[in-house]
């Protein structure tokens, strides 16, 4: 025990020496938070493959142990925990009183003589693919260890749990569905720029006081050069797993109208493309035209007719506005 509180202690101190040193380069804290997570999860397995072993030692030593359970030859034992999957011996003994072989720390630990996956590892699976699917799972719920999406198919058949069942069950009924859909420009330390695609799911609007409450939000967002299509892959998968989607009325994908946003009414089906308001004013203003201290009063009845037009579904009126608008300019 005192070998592994010296490596914890000495850890520590290793990274908060990493932390100054990235704070005063390039890296930072975001740097620093992302190292200390592999970090953490490193020592959580070396505390769990360290328990293990440390137990089986205590076992081996107790007194009472001797008198009841004879010890037999050591072997190897693996299971799948958060932090990874784990190898550690244990040894076997022999109850003096009825004869059976066993592993007493196995019991001590309550891992059944089979198990492979930890029980949070297989609620953890199964959770994950009834909110996405098999593969996902497999990739994420183990810390830096796959787990093939078979393996997942047949873990939780093996536990008779019906996943498509499970997933209707814990669907939603809404009537609308909202996609925000936006990009960003960011400076690389490199040079260069990224352009990051940001997408908001929410299915309905409170009012909280002054302010504006999205509910139901689930955020997607990356780097996607020339992979759009997964994003709004991921979007789908989200949004089929979340809602029952034939009780869906509207599905609207809110943006600038750029490419890559009309990519999703490819992917999400009966969605409408829909100018958000800070584009969409954008827009007339760009139709209307500036405004100075002679034309002001006559820029802002335009605006004013036209939001009218649309707030009525007059598009034909809206047309009628802007060819005034084209020959008044033309005079």
């Amino acid at each position: 025990m005192e070998d592994i509180l010296h490596d914890f202690n000495e850890k520590v101190i290793s990274l908060m020496t990493e932390f100054l040193k990235n704070s005063m380069e390039v890296g930072g804290l975001s740097e620093f938070t992302s190292n200390l997570e592999d970090n953490l999860m490193q020592l959580g397995y070396n505390l769990t493959k360290f328990s293990l072993e440390y137990a089986e030692e205590v076992i081996f030593k107790i007194k009472d142990r001797k008198k009841q359970f004879e010890s037999l030859e050591k072997d190897e034992r693996n299971v799948v925990s958060i932090f990874g999957s784990v190898d550690f011996k244990r040894r076997y003994y022999l109850d003096k009183q009825t004869g059976e072989r066993v592993y007493l720390l196995d019991e001590y630990f309550k891992i059944a003589p089979k198990e492979r996956f930890l029980e949070n590892v297989e609620t953890r699976l199964i959770e994950e693919a009834i909110e996405t699917n098999y593969e996902k799972a497999g990739k994420t719920v183990v810390y830096k260890t796959e787990i093939s999406k078979q393996t997942v198919m047949n873990k939780i058949s093996e536990l008779k749990i019906n996943i498509n069942e499970l997933k209707v069950s814990n669907k939603k009924i809404v009537d609308n569905i909202y996609i925000i859909a936006d990009e960003d420009h960011v400076h690389l330390q490199k040079g260069g720029i990224e352009e990051p695609r940001l997408i908001i799911v929410y299915d309905s609007i409170v009012k909280d006081g002054k302010r504006t409450k999205l509910c139901n939000k689930k955020h997607f967002g990356g780097v996607y050069k020339g992979k759009i299509d997964d994003l709004w892959e991921e979007v789908l998968t989200y949004i089929d797993n979340t809602y029952v989607l034939n009780k869906v009325k509207n599905i609207y994908i809110l943006g600038d109208g750029a490419n890559w946003i009309k990519t999703g009414l490819e992917w999400i089906p009966n969605s409408i493309n829909v100018l958000d308001r800070f584009h969409l004013m954008k827009a007339i203003n760009g139709i209307v035209g500036k405004e100075n201290k002679y034309n002001e009063q006559e820029k802002v009845e335009y605006k004013r007719r036209i939001y009218r037009s649309f707030y009525e579904l007059d598009f034909n009126k809206t047309k009628e506005i802007v060819y005034e608008i084209l020959a008044e300019e033309m005079e």
